[in-house]
């Protein structure tokens, strides 16, 4: 059996642990914390501002930890750059027409599925249009790739390239939809997680090929982006 291609720029061992023990208190403590927070302040924070609050702290959080990871991609990017744009350029291709086909596969199987998560980023860009586009756009790509494509990608690549590709995706169409576990049923629940695969799939590619980090940010950037635009 032949050993899967190394990445070109991954997390060292030191990287690694701190990031997975902060992935555990991201996922199941900080979002408990900021809103058992808010429940004390005399006048609580709007849930624009608190979804604002927590990608802040999460994204400050992760480029902390990560920033020699950050600087090293960086550089890799650097080293050739033609080519880092040509798999950003291709990567976001990727995903936008997966997504693409996918949501007209959906309409034509379940015409009256909505995903919620949507509605719900939609309903407060409505009245906090501005901190919210830059939570999405910039915020959000930047925490997200470092830690599902980074970490988790990165850290399981070295192993086994395919088990990466599955795990990495699937944690991040997990924690997209975990929120609605009680407010889907089981079968838009299914739906709304599998819309998420192609995204999770073309991400991890676009680092894989590039060797940095640097491309499926820009690329999730870009999406959201155009989603926000499109919101307008």
């Amino acid at each position: 059996m032949s050993k899967p291609h190394k990445i070109a720029i991954v997390m060292n061992r030191r990287e690694q642990i701190l990031g997975f023990v902060y992935l555990l208190l991201e996922l199941f403590v900080l979002p408990s914390v900021l809103n058992e927070l808010n429940t004390l302040l005399p006048v609580p924070l709007s849930s624009g501002w608190l979804n604002f609050l927590y990608f802040s702290i999460n994204c400050l959080a992760v480029c902390l930890l990560f920033h020699g990871f950050l600087r090293r991609c960086l550089a890799q990017a650097g080293r050739d750059l033609e080519g880092f744009l040509m798999v950003t350029f291709c990567g976001f291709g990727i995903y936008y027409l997966s997504n693409l086909a996918l949501t007209f596969a959906i309409r034509l199987l379940a015409p009256d599925f909505s995903n919620l998560n949507d509605g719900n980023i939609a309903q407060q860009i409505g009245s906090n249009y501005f901190i919210m586009a830059f939570g999405t756009a910039v915020l959000v790509p930047v925490a997200e790739e470092l830690l599902h494509r980074g970490l988790v990608f990165g850290s399981i690549y070295i192993k086994n390239h395919w088990a990466a590709y599955v795990v990495s995706s699937l944690l991040f169409a997990s924690i997209h939809v975990l929120g609605y576990v009680n407010v889907y049923s089981l079968p838009h629940l299914l739906i709304a997680f599998v819309q998420y695969l192609p995204a999770g799939f073309a991400l991890a590619w676009a680092y894989r090929r590039s060797g940095s980090i640097f491309s499926p940010i820009l690329i999730h950037a870009a999406v959201n982006t155009l989603a926000l635009l499109s919101l307008r």
